[in-house]
């Protein structure tokens, strides 16, 4: 038995590299074709002061991270970029201030600041002070070499369509009125417009291969903004609300009121007895009804890490211990064993 099985041995070494090979392409299939991340990560309606604070809160310690500093933005790793994908919900969950909709081309979150893992994972914002309906509302994302990304269709955004985004109570409606490739100089495509200008909203990618210097760019002019409940099924559901999202946008509304008048002398006591301290759970907007990647598909990603990572030393430890077990094979059929 136990020489049939040093028989076999060499071929089923071959037969695990051929499998770890195979899982490592769809580890990068996955993080090439994450679309489904977004989809999967739905939100919820916020009451408007509720929303306000919430972002208020996430962009001060974007701001106190420094995530905000163009200079910080650098080129990343497709192992980084990987890794980052695997951390994907609690990364929107810790940044998340809004989600980006472009019918059959773009469907993201909005994370606050330009750290590298936001904008590997969604788009972030430029200014800590911007915000949807004002001035220069501008969003970057990453850019891999072997496409992906959430901006990766955004060459595929045409002049005249629109563009939806949410702050979680509103819904913000942009024409695109510009799509094309500029150079990084171009630096006041970024501006805030004149006050007898629309306000705008820029979308923004690396073009090209690493260090490249051209620039993406998608701009669009603000036209309208409404409640979320007002908006059709087709754009809550791109921008990610839940189904449940506009009859609870109602109740909400409804009973904020009420439950302001009935918190606050509460709220004042117990400020005085403790800090105040915010529960991560409390703070999640975004949920999934399952995990983003299961067992099979993280061990994939993974797989692509190690191979991206140290291609030669994986390369040349297979191929010794396959050269042992034939040397091992040869050495035992010498001996007349197998």
């Amino acid at each position: 038995m136990k020489s049939k099985f040093l028989r076999f041995l060499p071929i089923l070494w071959v037969a695990i590299g051929l499998l770890f090979l195979a899982s490592s392409f769809y580890g990068n299939y996955l993080i090439v074709h994450n679309q489904k991340n977004t989809n999967q990560m739905t939100h919820s309606y916020l009451p408007k002061e509720q929303a306000e604070n919430r972002t208020a809160e996430i962009t001060q310690a974007a701001s106190d991270q420094q995530n905000f500093d163009p200079s910080k933005v650098s080129p990343v790793t497709p192992e980084e970029y990987a890794q980052a994908q695997l951390q994907y919900e609690d990364i929107v969950n810790k940044w998340g201030i809004g989600a980006l909709y472009v019918p059959g081309t773009v469907e993201t979150k909005i994370l606050a600041g330009m750290s590298n893992q936001n904008l590997m994972v969604a788009v972030g914002t430029y200014y800590a002070d911007q915000k949807l309906g004002k001035g220069n509302f501008v969003l970057l994302a990453h850019n891999l070499v072997q496409g992906g990304g959430s901006l990766g269709s955004i060459n595929r955004i045409t002049k005249g369509q629109i563009i939806y985004a949410t702050d979680f109570t509103d819904i913000f409606e942009y024409q695109v009125v510009k799509s094309e490739v500029v150079n990084q100089n171009q630096g006041n495509l970024l501006e805030k417009p004149k006050k007898s200008n629309p306000a705008l909203l820029t979308l923004v990618r690396c073009e090209g291969g690493l260090n490249t210097p051209n620039r993406a760019l998608v701009q669009a002019e603000f036209k309208q903004k409404y409640l979320a409940k007002e908006a059709s099924e087709n754009v809550r559901i791109g921008l990610g609300f839940t189904k449940k999202a506009t009859n609870q946008a109602t109740s909400v509304e409804s009973n904020t009121v009420a439950t302001n008048q009935q918190s606050a002398a509460s709220s004042q006591n117990e400020a005085q007895k403790q800090p105040v301290i915010s529960s991560k759970k409390e703070n999640h907007v975004f949920t999934s009804n399952k995990p983003i990647y299961n067992l099979f598909q993280r061990f994939a990603i993974e797989g692509f890490k190690l191979m991206n990572s140290h291609p030669i030393p994986l390369g040349i430890t297979f191929l010794f211990v396959f050269a042992g077990l034939i040397l091992i094979r040869s050495s035992m059929r010498d001996q007349k064993i197998l």
